[in-house]
């Protein structure tokens, strides 16, 4: 009877010790619903809509200048993705009415299987139009910039770029504990 009693006690020290190790790695915060950097949020320049680098580089006139971009034609792009935006932006609202809707049918109780794909389809039908109104616009823009001016304003981009993102300050560390297996790797020499 006391090596039960001693058996189950242990069993139950044991099962008690995993159950606290394993509630300790699985709280909030830990694993794969952590809101790190680029996991489960955009990031900031994500979220300022496609083309806002080339809109910031037409706005510097020292780029524009490298680039041999007029100030009349920067305003013109300029106006061009203004107007382009404000098209966008109802349609935007409809793909998300939609996706209300299309919540509200799955709610109901006798689900439409036909109201559904309607409304899915509409959806499709309304991203396709802003796709084309981007594609449109992009269009556009390459006719008011000249090969040249495109191409200079790419390199001048670029350069940017790299300095702003492959500039060395002091000595590379790897990830913690890894030890310098990264090293060089995100240079554009090292690539």
């Amino acid at each position: 009877m006391k090596t039960k009693t001693k058996l189950f006690s242990i069993l139950t020290v044991i099962a008690l010790f995993l159950g606290l190790t394993i509630s300790g790695f699985a709280r909030p915060g830990r694993g794969r619903g952590m809101r790190r950097r680029g996991h489960g949020r955009m990031h900031r320049h994500h979220r300022r809509g496609p083309g806002h680098m080339f809109v910031r580089a037409l706005a510097n006139p020292e780029i524009r200048k490298k680039a041999g971009i007029s100030e009349a034609k920067a305003k013109r792009i300029f106006n061009l993705l203004l107007n382009t935006k404000k098209r966008i932006i109802p349609l935007k609202a409809k793909i998300r009415v939609n996706r209300i809707s299309i919540k509200q049918e799955f709610m109901k109780k006798n689900v439409s299987n036909a109201r559904i794909k309607s409304l899915l389809k509409s959806s499709h039908d309304t991203k396709w139009k802003i796709i084309s109104l981007r594609m449109s616009t992009r269009i556009r823009i390459t006719k008011i910039l000249t090969y040249k001016q495109r191409t200079a304003l790419r390199k001048v981009l670029m350069e940017r770029f790299k300095r702003k993102h492959f500039k060395r300050r002091g000595p590379r560390r790897g990830r913690r504990g890894f030890g310098n297996r990264n090293r060089g790797r995100y240079t554009p020499e090292g690539r």
